[in-house]
């Protein structure tokens, strides 16, 4: 007995199930007739009933596996959105740290910009730790390869680009504190900035193309109405 499929196959499956149970019985009182003295139209009220109440189970077996499939695709079209929302708002973060570390000709990285945001900086980090724990876990769930990677590498470019920022604040911290050794953490300090600059001028054309190619294999997941 099939009661997988869509809703057209369960009903035939139902309907079936019914006939056979029907006739099943009909053929019962007919062989008995003569013991049981049963008329037609008794038979086949009692055979109605009796059918009926043999696919009570069934019908309740349907509805259950539907509701249970019905929960599991709504649990993980809400664990894609909170996947999805949650990287949104990690790559808005991380484009607002590149906007604000430039100067005002957008020619030069001004690691100053970036001081006041040191605590967004680090709750970013703990954002992408909680996005990589939701990941786990929704890959668990459905085992889809393929999201997995796709956002694992979209992370890896912001975990990039982040300790970019860090390592820049960093050298800016040491060339302000240590005198003795300004002029090295002026070098490492310059080295941070050209490799931020470099990110600031490459991250937004990838992470959109990134972002929507995530978007696109969330489809999937989605309950259609």
């Amino acid at each position: 007995m099939n009661l997988k499929g869509n809703n057209a196959e369960k009903f035939a499956t139902t309907l079936i199930i019914f006939f056979v149970l029907f006739l099943v019985y009909i053929l019962v009182c007919i062989i008995f007739k003569t013991m049981t003295g049963t008329n037609l139209e008794s038979m086949v009220k009692d055979g109605m009933s009796f059918a009926v109440t043999g696919i009570t189970p069934v019908v309740a077996i349907l509805l259950f596996s539907d509701w249970r499939e019905q929960h599991k695709l709504m649990k993980n079209e809400a664990n894609i959105e909170r996947i999805l929302l949650d990287l949104n708002n990690v790559d808005r973060k991380i484009k607002k740290f590149l906007n604000v570390s430039l100067s005002l000709r957008a020619d030069a990285i001004e690691i100053e910009n970036l001081i006041p945001l040191k605590p967004e900086i680090d709750q970013c980090s703990q954002d992408i730790n909680t996005i990589f724990l939701q990941l786990r876990f929704f890959d668990f769930k459905v085992n889809d390869k393929e999201i997995k990677d796709t956002c694992t590498q979209f992370l890896t470019e912001i975990i990039f680009v982040l300790t970019q920022c860090k390592f820049c604040l960093d050298h800016y911290e040491k060339t302000i504190n240590n005198s003795n050794e300004a002029d090295n953490e002026k070098a490492f300090l310059n080295a941070s900035k050209t490799l931020l600059m470099g990110s600031v001028k490459t991250y937004w054309d990838k992470s959109s193309e990134k972002f929507s190619q995530i978007d696109k294999l969330s489809k999937k997941y989605v309950i259609e109405s």
